[in-house]
């Protein structure tokens, strides 16, 4: 319901055959067992109570290369222009359903092929497995709603476009699921080589694209797995940014040659790719954002995504995304530096100022263990201890809000306050606030090459290493722009 609404609700009891509350009020795994078990029913199988197919025996040798999930190429850290990204559809339950991966395919008796690129574990060639067979229906019936929502003309959250989306929204869960389920210890037709195989299937098929790529001239930039980066290389960029002729192209020859379908996902005016926070060269697979040709936006792993983060953090950040969207390529990003250093100035004195309203710097997070069993003096064991205090029942799982009211207190109970203790004196630290801010801008400013302190302390005159690779704001002294008076003499020193 979270995910696709009643639409996705009755779409999945539709396919599954369970009743609507049941599922509901269960794991979509429930759901694609439903699947199997109906499939194999009608046609004829055997079913079995339990699993009790183990894991073939392996030597450490054999271990280090099966047991392995996808492919992931490390991005190339920075911020790139004109850059397509291309993602396999459905990739794990396609090469289930077309390359008949299934628990009673996989190394088989009456076969001899070596069929699973890079392990040599057989495929059957003379007969369909039972959960190939089963899903394809269910892919079937998602390709058809994702080509309805492509013609669908009227919008809103009643429309047809909406409808077909939740549907194939609710699809896509119990396809992704219908993989994982492929290695669960407890799935009736579950089998580990075969989850195995299908990542063997995967990487192989990355590669190949990988190889398509660099024929056409395009470099990848990065790869997760079932979707890829790529853009012109160093000796094509002359040519300028790929038309779209020469994109179809690339789409065409990359279908042909893995056997899968692919989608156009986007090209983008210009994507960044974000570092490590704590080692600025080493790369983040899952930690970027871009605008796509037509403004809108691709945002992962920064602060705006992010739900543990107070409101008003995420709030500032995406009003930045939005100012950076408007430009068409990197000069006009760095062209509007000085308008964001002005916003992050005004957010740190209406911080300062004590203007913004204390419900958007709750920061909501989910306890991992019961309040009693912490034994760290982090912020939500604080204040999982203040709600154990005040006779509040809180239990792992639940999620808790509590505001930063004195970080480094040496009073540890006073640091934070749980959300339902505040009273109307309570008041934030607004430097604890002001230090998330600031690694929030950080993030944004990666794309115009611009590094700031994360620290909102007074700046030192003398100036410290990390001082010095910082670059001062791109108009007036920095401490005027600071709000920061000095004396013109220093002194002695």
């Amino acid at each position: 319901m979270d995910h696709a609404g009643l639409e996705g609700l009755v779409e999945v009891t539709r396919v599954s055959r369970l009743p609507a509350q049941r599922v509901g009020r269960r794991s979509i795994g429930t759901g694609i067992t439903s699947i199997q078990l109906n499939h194999a029913f009608r046609e004829g199988y055997l079913i079995p109570w339990k699993k009790s197919v183990p894991e073939g025996w392996k030597s450490a040798l054999q271990l280090l290369s099966s047991d392995r999930g996808g492919l992931v190429y490390q991005p190339l850290v920075g911020a790139w222009e004109d850059v397509v990204e291309i993602d396999f559809v459905s990739m794990f339950p396609t090469i289930m359903a077309d390359f008949n991966v299934s628990p009673e395919t996989v190394n088989c008796r009456c076969c001899s092929n070596g069929g699973v690129p890079g392990l040599g574990y057989t495929i059957c060639e003379k007969r369909r497995g039972l959960v190939s067979r089963a899903l394809e229906p269910v892919i079937r019936k998602r390709v058809e709603y994702k080509r309805q929502r492509a013609v669908a003309r009227d919008g809103g959250e009643n429309g047809v476009a909406a409808v077909v989306d939740a549907r194939q929204t609710a699809l896509k869960w119990l396809l992704v699921c219908c993989f994982g389920y492929l290695g669960y210890r407890n799935a009736r037709f579950g089998r580990i080589e075969a989850h195995e195989a299908v990542c063997a299937f995967a990487r192989d098929r990355l590669l190949t694209a990988r190889e398509v790529c660099e024929r056409h001239g395009f470099r990848v930039l990065h790869a997760i797995v079932d979707c890829f980066w790529c853009q012109r290389d160093a000796d094509h960029a002359h040519l300028g940014p790929p038309t779209r002729e020469e994109i179809d192209a690339l789409c065409t020859d990359i279908r042909a040659a893995t056997g899968l379908p692919i989608a156009l996902e986007g090209v983008y005016r210009w994507i960044a790719f974000l570092p490590s926070r704590q080692d600025p060269a080493m790369p983040v697979p899952n930690r970027f954002f871009g605008v796509f040709e037509d403004g809108s936006m691709k945002i992962r792993g920064i602060e705006a995504r992010r739900h543990d983060l107070p409101p008003y953090i995420r709030r500032v950040q995406g009003g930045c995304l939005d100012m950076l969207a408007r430009a068409d390529n990197l000069e006009q990003c760095r062209a509007l530096l000085p308008d964001l250093m002005t916003r992050l100035a005004e957010c740190e004195n209406a911080l300062v100022r004590g203007e913004v309203p204390r419900d958007e710097l709750l920061i909501t997070q989910s306890l991992s263990r019961a309040p009693d069993e912490y034994t760290s003096n982090a912020m939500i064991a604080i204040a999982a201890r203040q709600g154990t205090m005040a006779g509040i029942n809180l239990r792992a799982g639940q999620s808790v809000s509590y505001l930063i009211t004195s970080r480094g207190d040496a009073d540890i109970m006073r640091r934070v306050c749980l959300a339902p203790l505040m009273q109307p004196e309570t008041t934030y630290d607004a430097t604890a606030y002001r230090r998330l801010l600031r690694r929030a801008f950080q993030s944004v400013l990666y794309v115009v090459g611009v590094e700031i302190d994360e620290e909102p302390e007074i700046p030192d005159t003398t100036p410290s290493r990390r001082n010095a690779r910082s670059k001062p704001p791109p108009r007036g002294d920095i401490f005027e722009w600071a709000g920061v008076s000095l004396e013109e003499d220093p002194g002695a020193p």
